[in-house]
């Protein structure tokens, strides 16, 4: 018997999945962490926050199983796309990491759209969350720190460093800071030179699937660990995702509603540039993924529910919502913090339209629910949508049937629902096993671990009424967006 560990490095938390190779059973533990706001769109977190969860991770299973220390044999990690660390030479952490969901970088953004050359290498056209505008912020901004900076990281290739001391990322991550050709899967000299960023200064990469380093010294002796530990690399947090419920072709699709709403299929990269969705690489080799991105999804829920339920649980104003008549015409905006796609506008926020005298918080709900679908459908548009046989919902908005069926009615495509859905961490886990020899392949891990539990089809009128609201809710941004 052995055990492998999927880290997901979150937004809200650090989630570990551990796998058990005699039984197959899958165990779960997430420690949380803070987010600081310290100016109107600025969102930053501490790294060493990340280290201090991993930790809690390790301390957790070391007391709730007593041969997890003798038998643990790899990890790997997800962790969230985008999010900018810098050390200096002595690997000191020289300032807060910058996530993906702020947007101080407009006016780098702006900058960055206007230089063709931009797109034609990454295929994707810049936006605030992008790793090479918060670079470009560094640079105009806090020159005292860029002056100082010696690597340029992500979360899970900073906690990979800090771990095995090996300066190492890998292409799907790698294809969202802005500064990869996705096509030779390395950094391109070209932009690095443009913008004056030393390539010694970013790690190399290397496959998604490579074995990147044993667990340090430190870790093992710390935590009584008795094998020399392997560390994998694992992927950007959407693609582990994808992965963990066996997406693996273009008639599929990934509706994830966590912090940030994400709709994501595979993709062939023939003419993909002429699409305003990211592309970027798949941790399956040799594959590629679209994917359109919201920033307020469940963000706008929990803001919701936080004036207007406060003291209530979800589980019990679902319910509530199920004998509820909605057809009501508010439409609710959920830019919140600004928007990404199709709108990338970090100025805009959020509004209720067509409120009335009798509106209620449940007529409110509803909008707010129908909103952060509507905004997902938008950011990853109509032309992409019909290509789409079904949608695997995750996440958030995989918690409630009320919520899944209207996600049917609105997309209009069956919706899928699993058993057990563990998201990134799975992702992770899954390359830490194959990594361990615990599976032999994608396919023998997605049999043995992903199942369906319940599809929910469109219903007829229901569609109907959402496409006309649909149209409505195209409407809106064009009557608030600030001039």
């Amino acid at each position: 018997m052995s055990y492998v560990l999927g880290i997901d490095i979150g937004t809200g938390s650090i989630k570990g999945l551990l796998l058990n190779s005699k039984d197959g059973s899958i165990d779960n533990y997430s420690s949380p962490y803070k987010t600081f706001h310290p100016k109107k769109g600025f969102s930053e977190q501490n790294p060493n926050d990340w280290i201090n969860g991993l930790k809690n991770i390790f301390e957790y299973y070391s007391n709730k199983l007593n041969d997890f220390n003798s038998e643990l044999e790899a990890i790997s990690f997800s962790g969230q796309m985008h999010t900018l660390v810098l050390l200096d030479k002595f690997d000191n952490i020289l300032r807060p990491a910058i996530l993906w969901n702020d947007v101080r970088t407009t006016e780098e953004t702006i900058l960055l759209n206007s230089i063709n050359n931009v797109k034609k290498i990454t295929l994707n056209k810049a936006v605030e969350g992008f790793t090479l505008p918060k670079i470009l912020w560094i640079q105009n901004n806090e020159p005292e720190i860029w002056e100082k900076v010696d690597k340029i990281l992500l979360p899970k290739d900073f906690m990979i460093y800090y771990l095995t001391k090996k300066f190492v990322t890998e292409p799907s991550d790698a294809a969202g800071t802005l500064m990869m050709d996705i096509d030779s899967k390395q950094w391109s000299s070209e932009l690095l030179n443009e913008f004056n960023i030393g390539k010694d200064k970013l790690p190399n990469i290397i496959s998604s699937l490579s074995f990147a380093g044993f667990l340090n010294k430190e870790f093992k002796v710390l935590f009584h660990f008795s094998k020399n530990i392997k560390i994998y690399m694992g992927g950007a947090d959407n693609a582990c995702s994808a992965l963990g419920i066996g997406i693996k072709n273009e008639s599929q699709s990934m509706l994830s509603i966590g912090t940030s709403g994400v709709l994501l299929s595979v993709a062939n990269i023939d003419n993909s540039n002429n699409e305003d969705v990211h592309i970027f690489n798949h941790v399956i080799p040799d594959t590629y993924y679209k994917m359109g991105v919201t920033l307020s999804a469940g963000a706008s829920l929990n803001w919701f529910k936080n004036i207007a339920f406060h003291n209530e649980k979800y589980d019990e104003i679902f319910q509530k919502l199920e004998k509820y008549k909605y057809n009501n015409s508010i439409v609710f905006a959920p830019y919140l913090n600004g928007e990404r796609m199709p709108h990338a506008d970090s100025d805009v926020r959020g509004a209720f339209l067509e409120l009335d005298i009798n509106s209620t918080r449940y007529d409110l709900l509803i909008a707010v629910l129908e909103g952060i679908i509507f905004s997902i459908k938008d950011a990853f548009n109509i032309n992409n949508i019909r290509k789409i046989e079904n949608v695997i919902s995750v996440g958030g908005g995989a918690k409630n049937e009320f919520w899944l069926q209207m996600q049917a009615d609105i997309f209009e495509k069956p919706i899928i629902k699993l058993q057990n859905e563990e998201g990134a961490a799975l992702g992770a886990l899954i390359i830490a096993a194959i990594g361990a020899g615990i599976y032999d392949s994608f396919e023998e891990s997605f049999e043995k671990l992903i199942k369906v539990e319940k599809i929910f089809y469109p219903n007829e009128n229901r569609r109907k009424y959402y496409r006309e609201k649909f149209i409505a809710y195209k409407k809106v941004y064009s009557k608030i967006r600030i001039k």
